[in-house]
């Protein structure tokens, strides 16, 4: 058992969790921005679309991973609760088999079925070639990406989240570069981007394993990639909330991609526009969010640990700091999207008025109840990190399947406006469920503890 994770000053461990895993998930965000903010200023607004065509594909990919590895941390945590010697390795060992093995059949299918899975996720006739250059490297390398996603993850559970921090900061660094070069030096265009952003996740990758590797860990054996049922399907019902989380965002994506071409063809912004201005949205939707989601996964080992351990009074002190700190997060963001929304669009690019009207729109409205979607995903990453893998999985798509049931039907009578605002409503609906089940759950707690010891004193 981790002692310090059930003595330590709760405030002190979600300074050294947090941050680390905050930081991690912002670069990892750089990844794809980068990729907005140099194909958009150097090729121009089409190229995003292009890669919000491919975006869907990459976080399924990410969805994958984080099953299996933030199962993976989540369940070893409640392990270090009860037991003073954990296997890491075996954890580990599993999830690198079974995220690059997904990893393969996504290529498969990709590479088979080229044009098909384009038009699935919403490709217009104007951007599919430029999708096309621009997928084709990222999918190629899409395992090795998910392996580094994945393996995150269980580095921060056995207690090196700033390790975990380090191997994101070094690949984003690359990445970074390696687009300016590419996209304004070398005039390598969208393909450009693409192999700036697959050898960045490469180094990343390349990092994360050497931590496994290094003597001080020996953790690694032969026998810990042989598959174990009860281990593995342990990983995938703690890891299925955060699949979810990822794979409803793909369904937004793509739905939202079909309503964008076919309302807005019947609109003066024509299909192109609102493309693209929902893949600016998507990714300062994503810098926010992922800071409620790096505040979650960090005090993951912390809420798990002392759950398996009967700490409730430390729990509730979590939970509680949890929420105020996202509070924070949230109103401070929703106030950056209304004061310079115009600052923000332009930094991936602006070259059309209609463009930059339109998406000063969509941003100011689609994200004005940003906060309360924080505190949705932070809940629903806590049910998580305590074992409450069937609360986890539901709270996980709550939001995001109301937002794609609101999106069609609002469509219907508001068009492009109708999907700006059925974000609004999911927000409002989904935040009020949620407080329901965290309510019941504290309510709860006493009991769910001693089933949950019972359940690891048995294995």
């Amino acid at each position: 058992m981790n002692d310090f994770l059930i003595e330590q000053p709760v405030g002190k461990l979600m300074m050294k969790f947090s941050l680390p895993c905050i930081a991690s998930l912002l670069i990892s965000c750089l990844y794809n921005i980068a990729d907005q903010m140099f194909v958009g200023n150097g090729i121009g607004y089409v190229a995003n679309a292009a890669t919000g065509i491919i975006f869907p594909l990459t976080v399924l990919g990410l969805g994958l991973a984080l099953l299996f590895g933030d199962g993976a941390a989540a369940a070893y945590s409640l392990k270090q609760g009860t037991d003073k010697n954990p296997q890491i390795g075996l954890f580990t060992g599993q999830t690198i088999w079974m995220t690059f093995l997904t990893g393969l059949v996504i290529i498969v299918i990709y590479f088979l079925f080229p044009r098909q899975v384009l038009a699935i996720l919403g490709s217009s006739e104007g951007v599919a070639d430029m999708a096309r250059q621009y997928g084709n490297i990222i999918v190629l390398f899409l395992p090795l990406a998910m392996l580094q996603n994945a393996l995150s993850p269980v580095i921060r559970a056995h207690g090196a989240p700033g390790y975990a921090m380090f191997c994101m900061v070094y690949g984003a660094v690359f990445n970074i570069m390696g687009d300016w070069l590419a996209v304004f030096v070398f005039k390598f265009g969208i393909q450009g981007a693409a192999w700036a952003t697959v050898l960045g996740q490469v180094l990343s990758l390349v990092l994360s394993l050497i931590y496994f590797m290094r003597p001080k860990q020996m953790m690694l054996y032969p026998s810990s990639f042989k598959m174990h049922q009860g281990i593995d399907l342990q990983i995938i019902r703690l890891g299925v909330s955060s699949f979810l989380s990822q794979f409803s965002i793909v369904i937004i994506t793509v739905v939202n991609n079909l309503l964008l071409v076919h309302y807005g063809a019947l609109s003066q912004y024509g299909s192109e526009i609102p493309l693209a201005a929902f893949v600016v949205l998507m990714k300062l939707f994503q810098v926010v969010v992922n800071i409620a989601v790096g505040m979650g996964a960090g005090c993951q080992p912390i809420a798990g640990t002392n759950f398996a351990a009967g700490k409730q009074e430390r729990i509730r002190i979590l939970f509680k700091r949890m929420m105020i700190v996202t509070t924070i997060v949230g109103l401070a963001a929703t106030a950056c999207f209304f004061l310079f929304t115009r600052e923000l669009v332009s930094i991936f690019g602006a070259q059309d008025a209609l463009y930059m009207s339109f998406a000063i729109q969509v941003v100011r409205i689609y994200l004005s109840l940003i906060t309360l979607t924080c505190l949705q995903k932070v809940c629903s990453i806590f049910m998580q990190s305590v074992g409450q893998a069937g609360s986890a999985a539901f709270l996980s798509i709550l939001r995001d399947g109301l937002l794609i049931l609101f999106s069609i039907a609002f469509a219907q009578i508001g068009g492009l406006n109708g999907i700006v605002y059925a974000a609004v409503a999911a927000d409002l609906c989904a935040f009020a469920i949620t407080a329901v089940i965290v309510i019941r759950f504290f309510a709860r707690m006493p009991m769910l503890i001693r089933r949950q010891q019972e359940l690891y004193a048995q294995s």
